[in-house]
């Protein structure tokens, strides 16, 4: 009888990840404890996000910064 409690207790738990979503853009299954995000209303994964925000963001102008800076002062603006 003391074996049958001691394999029990060495049994390890029943750790299956369970699925909760899956990314829009690659198909990959997010798993429940890891991130994900909602860009657009579409669940996406870190990896694709990363992506995406490459291809959609710009570099910023700076010289229109300075320019409208600069207008801003002659005008007295602040």
């Amino acid at each position: 009888m003391w074996e049958l409690v001691e394999k029990i207790y060495l049994t390890p738990p029943d750790n299956e990840a369970i699925p909760v979503t899956k990314c829009f853009f690659c198909s990959e299954i997010i798993y429940a404890g890891e991130e994900f995000y909602i860009l657009d209303g579409f669940n996406c994964c870190e990896d694709c996000l990363d992506k995406h925000f490459k291809v959609v963001a710009e570099l910023p102008d700076w010289e229109a910064e300075k320019a409208d800076l600069e207008h801003h002062d002659m005008e007295g603006e602040r």
